[in-house]
């Protein structure tokens, strides 16, 4: 579990330095999002192009993903993440899929966000 949380702080990190580069290297290529504002991206790099318009017409934005439970299933080689998120000034909570990529690090398959 700890590896997963580690992932989940890095990305956490990586949005509130606005480093893109950073965000993105923790989606497989295949990464799936729906948004809080109903907003559906199909792709690391949909994700990419939509990280950076985010960060070009918002300077100060920052999300924040706090995870309050992770189960993982080691021998599959994938985790289930529940948790609270916040930014722009909107709450709410996410779950997460995470899968463990052929070089051993815990890569985002997808992510659902809800505003409550």
């Amino acid at each position: 579990m700890n590896d997963v949380r580690a992932a989940r702080v890095s990305l956490n990190e990586a949005i509130a330095a606005r480093d893109v580069d950073a965000i993105v290297a923790h989606f497989l290529p295949s990464y799936q999002i729906v948004t809080a504002r109903n907003a559906t991206r199909h792709s690391r790099e949909e994700s990419r192009a939509s990280w950076i318009a985010l960060f070009a017409s918002d300077p100060v934005v920052v999300y924040v993903r706090t995870p309050v439970e992770i189960r993982i299933n080691e021998t599959l080689g994938q985790a289930h993440e529940n948790g609270e998120w916040e930014g722009s000034g909107l709450r709410g909570v996410y779950s997460a899929k995470w899968l463990r990529d052929e070089d051993g690090e815990w890569r985002l398959q997808a992510e659902i966000f809800s505003t409550l």
